[in-house]
């Protein structure tokens, strides 16, 4: 496997497939800045607080501004620290180090301390979840975790209360981030087999490594099938993990047991998820689960879910659940389960 091969292979059919409406989007500005992070700084420690490669999806807390920026803005940053011998730059990181570390030291009392959150751990298998240098993490009983695991675990868990997630053998995530969510999956549900993981770039980049680290040969990368025009499982009962950009999704032909989103869908256009919608049902996508945040509509950058779920199944129900920990967020999550139309 050559990384470097997968990541430029990505990057040249990526800007090759993206339209001129999705240039104008935030998040293809913040991607082409985790891409200039990828290609400076590798994805060893992308979790971590000043890398910059996670930007968009990773757990990281940024505390370097400068790897927010682009070519231009950091050869200007660089001019002006040379002019002011760095100090003021230097002292600011230094201070907000220190803030960033109190929080986290209060946020690790919080977590270990936290009824819901013992009960989780006791619960589900939670290991390996502070991989690639993941700087926010709270100890238990000796061991490192991720919150960020543990509030998927969470979601998890409510998912899982109203589908029973150990009779899927198939599993589909579209807006999987850098591959946590479905890292959990695997190692609670051991009657999932195949996984397709959609994303767009860099996230599926980093997704495909992430995931590469603990599955091995088991991920299917994607120079592996770039140029298939039928892309699908196995036919057998081994681990099989798929991971593609979304301009392949027209050539993938399996059956999906059960599907997933995670708060991403409320940041697309409704023509966007149209087109998912179309992928999810022409593959006999069986069930179905998307959460996102219950704030007003007209808070959604893009598309409210609910509107957005009506294209699914018009009676599916709304259901709300807190946050792993109560208070820390005003918000809650919102989920939709069901089944499709």
């Amino acid at each position: 496997m050559n990384r470097n091969l997968i990541l430029e292979q990505l990057r040249n059919d990526y800007i090759k497939h993206i339209d001129s409406d999705d240039k104008k989007n935030q998040y293809f500005k913040i991607g082409e800045i985790s891409y200039l992070n990828i290609k400076k700084e590798g994805i060893e420690m992308f979790r971590n607080s000043s890398s910059g490669c996670g930007l968009g999806y990773a757990d990281s807390i940024l505390i370097n501004a400068d790897v927010l920026k682009t070519n231009l803005k950091r050869f200007i940053s660089l001019i002006i620290n040379i002019i002011s011998f760095n100090k003021f730059f230097k002292h600011q990181k230094v201070l907000t180090k220190r803030i960033f570390d109190d929080r986290f030291k209060y946020l690790n009392y919080i977590f270990k301390n936290n009824s819901k959150v013992q009960r989780l751990v006791k619960k589900y298998k939670i290991e390996n979840s502070t991989q690639f240098g993941c700087y926010n993490f709270f100890t238990y009983k000796t061991k490192k975790y991720s919150p960020y695991y543990l509030e998927l675990c969470n979601k998890i868990d409510f998912i899982n209360s109203k589908k029973n997630l150990k009779k899927i053998q198939s599993y589909c995530e579209i807006g999987g981030g850098f591959g946590a969510n479905i890292h959990l999956m695997l190692q609670n549900f051991k009657n999932i087999k195949k996984v397709l993981l959609i994303d767009t770039f860099p996230t599926i980049y980093i997704a495909t490594m992430y995931l590469r680290k603990f599955y091995k040969k088991s991920v299917i990368s994607y120079d592996q099938i770039k140029n298939k025009k039928n892309i699908k499982f196995s036919n057998d009962k081994n681990l099989e993990i798929i991971c593609i950009p979304p301009w392949k999704i027209d050539n993938v032909n399996i059956t999906i047991d059960h599907f997933h989103n995670g708060d991403s869908f409320s940041h697309l256009e409704i023509n966007k998820i149209k087109k998912y919608l179309s992928f999810l049902k022409k593959n006999q996508t069986k069930h179905f689960s998307v959460t996102d945040l219950d704030v007003s509509d007209k808070k959604y950058k893009v598309t409210s879910p609910k509107k957005y779920i009506k294209l699914f199944n018009k009676k599916t129900k709304l259901f709300k659940n807190n946050f792993i920990i109560d208070g820390l967020r005003k918000e809650k999550n919102i989920f939709f389960i069901g089944k499709l139309t």
